[in-house]
């Protein structure tokens, strides 16, 4: 079976829609969707906690309500049910993947400007001088200062391609 996200895939978009390619013989799916895997792969037809997601739905896809939660492995299990006569289900196996993160760590980052006063260098606005938590300080002596020469300006040079 064809899955998509594929087993184990990081970094989803939280828009995802999950796809599969369908038995030869399956009339419709029972989609199985939650965020703990033992969930996922005990449910049934019966299930009252709303892991069954989507019960007896023809099509191949099957689009999550809402945006998924950044960071988050979600798991996810297609049954099969055969056509009439015997309407026989199959239950499927459980796959999983984790949403992209709500921020990206960036590192290697060089920075460079147009001027600088002593000790306060544009590498501080990359090295998490004045930072405590993820709010910036006021103290100037933890920061980037320009000598104030027009033109001021700032360069920041990555050692890889970032997703932003």
């Amino acid at each position: 079976v064809s899955v998509s996200p594929a087993n184990g895939t990081a970094d989803v978009p939280r828009d995802a829609t999950l796809n599969w390619t369908a038995g030869q013989y399956a009339a419709t799916h029972d989609v199985y969707f939650g965020t703990a895997l033992a969930d996922v792969n005990s449910a049934t037809r019966t299930d009252k906690t709303g892991i069954l997601a989507s019960k007896g739905q023809v099509d191949t896809t099957f689009d999550p309500p809402g945006s998924l939660a950044y960071g988050q492995t979600y798991y996810w299990r297609i049954d099969e049910v055969n056509q009439a006569p015997d309407s026989t289900i199959f239950k499927g196996s459980v796959w999983s993947f984790t949403v992209e993160p709500y921020a990206y760590p960036i590192t290697g980052v060089k920075a460079t400007a147009s001027s600088t006063q002593a000790g306060m260098g544009p590498e501080k606005t990359v090295d998490g001088s004045g930072m405590t938590g993820d709010q910036a300080g006021t103290d100037a002596t933890t920061m980037w200062m320009s000598k104030g020469v027009l033109p001021i300006w700032i360069q920041y040079e990555f050692d890889a391609s970032y997703k932003l």
